[in-house]
């Protein structure tokens, strides 16, 4: 509810409370998903596949066709899991993730995830990434973190400053991949809109500023209709002016 009051101001406490109700529900969603997605056979994922609405194939088709590396940009989505799995049905993937601080948990959901993708990435692993993508690969990445460095930048996200990552942008520079946003919606219960924009053009655009802002106007523009279906569990504002005023004012 945390992120919501900062994101959402203009709403009453309590549309933002059912709004918070409801994203329980759809990231409890999302938990069952999750292990279908990890763990769900091959067939399983297929029948799924077929039932979603795929948008954008002509995008994903032509960046396919150019031989370059492919960064597959999307947010945190309740269902990115299962929108991931679906994914690796039409395409060779990699992603970046976080690894566990459970040394056991994370060799189990490395060993199972990689069964379907052909690698996960750590997050630090920016060398393994250029490479990759170098090599004609795509990679699944999530700019939408909420991570200080020197590769991340305050940016505006529903109108208060997120932590967004630079490092997309930087990416694609160095390695001239192309940055293919996708966004994966649950419109059912059990059915899923598989969406990809055209890729992005002028990216970079050598300020990081505007890039992020951009990248974080995409998210808030593909989830207008549906911001329940955000991952607004993972603290957005983490470490920003946003927080520490939300904090004062509570205070």
């Amino acid at each position: 509810l945390g992120n919501m009051n900062i994101a959402y101001p203009q709403l009453s406490v309590a549309e933002r409370t059912a709004l918070a109700r409801l994203h329980c529900i759809q990231a409890g969603q999302g938990l069952f998903e999750f292990f279908i997605a990890l763990w769900g056979s091959h067939a399983r994922i297929k029948r799924i596949g077929e039932r979603a609405q795929w948008e954008g194939l002509e995008h994903f088709a032509a960046a396919q066709a150019t031989g370059r590396g492919i960064i597959v940009l999307t947010p945190h989505t309740t269902a990115i899991v299962i929108g991931a799995r679906l994914l690796t049905q039409r395409m060779a993937l990699h992603a970046m993730y976080r690894p566990m601080d459970n040394p056991v948990l994370d060799h189990i959901f490395h060993s199972t995830a990689t069964r379907y993708l052909r690698g996960l990435i750590p997050h630090h692993s920016v060398k393994t990434m250029v490479a990759q993508l170098q090599a004609g690969d795509a990679i699944c990445y999530l700019p939408d973190q909420a991570r200080s460095g020197k590769y991340s930048i305050q940016a505006p996200f529903f109108g208060a400053p997120a932590l967004t990552l630079t490092s997309p942008g930087r990416l694609a520079q160095e390695t001239n991949a192309i940055v293919l946003p996708f966004f994966c919606i649950r419109v059912a219960p059990g059915v899923y809109r598989q969406r990809f924009l055209p890729p992005l053009e002028n990216y970079p655009s050598g300020d990081d500023l505007a890039d992020a802002t951009r990248i974080n106007r995409l998210i808030e523009e593909q989830l207008a209709d549906e911001p329940s279906q955000y991952l607004w569990l993972h603290k957005r504002y983490k470490g920003t002016d946003a927080a520490a005023a939300y904090k004062r004012k509570v205070d």
